[in-house]
């Protein structure tokens, strides 16, 4: 089995907070995505703290959407448990970040979006999903 760090996106959290979201990203799509293949890489760690300030919105705006596994309607995003995204989506909230980021000036901020616009682009060469999981 492969060994990962987990990657930590931070901005305001101070790290000793005990609620996240991880980001990992998977291929397959439409077929039952066994537990083994959507953690296949070590995924993006994003504390409450920032989550709430910095990516709430950007989320909750892609929804409603098609799950990219069965084809139902998804709602609304849920910090509480798994949120599968599809490649399109994502792209989509990734675009409205970057229409967002010529507003900003705070150099923090826009470093974080940055960096989380680099790692979901780098994942979606080879990714078609993205499963965001919550533990709180």
């Amino acid at each position: 089995m492969e060994v990962y760090l987990l990657i930590d996106l931070i901005c305001f959290t101070n790290k000793e907070e005990k609620v996240w979201l991880d980001f990992y990203s998977c291929y397959n799509l439409r077929e039952d995505i066994t537990w083994e293949q959507w953690h296949i890489k070590a995924p993006l760690v994003i504390y409450k703290t920032d989550y709430q300030k910095l990516l709430l919105k950007y989320l909750n705006g892609i929804f409603p959407f098609s799950d990219p596994t069965n084809v139902e309607i998804q709602e609304s995003f849920d910090v509480c448990f798994m949120n599968w995204i599809g490649k399109e989506d994502i792209i989509n909230m990734i675009e409205i970040i970057k229409a967002d980021l010529k507003l900003l000036s705070d150099e923090k901020i826009i470093d974080f979006y940055n960096r989380f616009i680099d790692w979901c682009e780098e994942q979606l060469v080879w990714a078609e999903i993205i499963v965001v999981d919550g533990n709180q």
